[in-house]
């Protein structure tokens, strides 16, 4: 008897068509596997339709809603995403928009954006700080980042552009961005102590790091197993060394900066803190030394 291949014909079409094998079988009064079997005949293989393309589908409108959600937001598909995250593209460009925000620069630059221009430029293997390195810089050091407003050049390039157009405030306060919203910068030595709205807010964070506010002179620690004393300080300077126990964070903090003080020779007293550091919860009391 010859085989009903037109029967074949409707089980691979509705197969194909995403139908399952309890389904076609429900309509040609069969067995599912019957019709696994006949599929299997007649050259279908199981991922061609079925459960599986029903998958595939369904994968596919993912990906594609994928692509379109990063797209909107990041310049690029999803992919693509996926390589720029793996070579460190995207956390690049995260750190370069938080920067220009904290210095007040406007910021609209996407990540195919981003990566267009240094894939363009080459130079995206000597990207860094330092002599021989390249960065992303405005034209003339002015405007927003965005696309048509910045190049790739090297770094010493755009510290001596910045320099030449910086006016000084001494004392290393410098008005390194005219425009923005957050122009001064304050330094202490190498430490960039960051950027402020007035000449006058950048020269009092100055005063407050050199004065021993900032987190660099932080000398205590906590000893969480002790009750009545928690917080210990540890220093040691110039063959002198501290170490002491107290009761609260604002005892630590006095003694660090006054062994600092006197160290420095700006404070003067009877009896030498460092010599009776090593005494339990005991604190000095410091004498002006007078002028």
């Amino acid at each position: 008897m010859p085989r009903d291949t037109s029967r074949d014909e409707n089980i691979r079409a509705m197969y194909e068509a995403g139908m399952t094998l309890e389904q076609i079988g429900a309509r040609h009064k069969v067995t599912r596997e019957r019709i696994r079997q006949i599929l299997r005949k007649i050259g279908v293989p199981r991922d061609a339709g079925g459960i599986a393309k029903k998958a595939a589908t369904r994968r596919a409108q993912m990906r594609q809603s994928a692509d379109l959600r990063y797209m909107q937001k990041y310049g690029v598909d999803f992919e693509t995403m996926r390589m720029l995250r793996r070579i460190g593209v995207t956390r690049a460009w995260t750190y370069q928009r938080k920067n220009a925000k904290n210095r007040g620069i406007g910021w609209h630059l996407t990540v195919g954006q981003f990566w267009q221009i240094w894939s363009d430029s080459g130079k995206w293997p000597q990207r860094g700080r330092g002599k021989g390195k390249y960065c992303l810089a405005r034209y003339n050091d002015s405007g927003d980042y965005k696309f048509g407003n910045v190049w790739v050049c090297e770094f010493s390039e755009n510290c001596r552009e910045a320099r030449a157009r910086a006016a000084f405030g001494g004392g290393n306060i410098h008005h390194l961005y005219p425009g923005s919203t957050k122009p001064w910068i304050a330094k202490h030595g190498n430490k960039h102590l960051g950027c402020f709205a007035t000449k006058e807010e950048a020269t009092a964070a100055k005063i407050r790091y050199a004065a021993g506010a900032g987190r660099a002179i932080k000398g205590w620690t906590i000893r969480r197993r002790c009750r009545t004393h928690p917080y210990q300080v540890v220093a040691q300077r110039g063959g002198k060394s501290l170490r002491g126990y107290f009761s609260t964070q604002a005892e630590a903090e006095d003694a660090y900066r006054l062994f600092r003080l006197e160290l420095d020779g700006k404070l003067s007293r009877a009896a030498s803190f460092v010599d009776q550091s090593h005494t339990h919860n005991r604190r000095a009391v410091a004498v002006p030394t007078r002028t």
